[in-house]
């Protein structure tokens, strides 16, 4: 039974993997998700999409949320997210995933460079 359920399971993650890493091509290489997609993944199922996209942007990946929308997460490589959303990624110990804020939001800076 427990081997016929992990079968299903992993079906059911690479079925997941392949819908959303359709995002990735020439042009783009960030994974954007839903938080209710994420939460649907145990701590393999994340790993396996971290391996996964490491493999396919042939760089390291990581999850990262966004600090203005709490329902968007990234998956991609932390150099791409900041470069596309002209951010910072902070990540705090106590929390699972790091977090990527927009250095200017509604036309204000938010951080300055120094």
């Amino acid at each position: 039974m427990d081997t016929e359920y992990q079968r299903d399971s992993a079906r059911a993650v690479q079925q997941l993997w392949n819908d959303v890493s359709a995002q990735i091509d020439d042009h783009n290489k960030i994974i954007i998700l839903n938080i209710d997609v994420l939460n649907r993944l145990n701590d393999s199922g994340k790993r396996f999409f971290i391996y996964r996209c490491s493999l396919l942007l042939g760089k390291p990946a990581d999850f990262c949320r966004d600090g203005e929308i709490p329902s968007t997460v990234y998956l991609g490589n932390a150099d791409d997210l900041q470069q596309k959303y002209d951010a910072v990624i902070i990540r705090d110990p106590t929390d699972e995933f790091a977090v990527l804020f927009r250095r200017t939001s509604q036309g204000r800076r938010i951080f300055r460079q120094h």
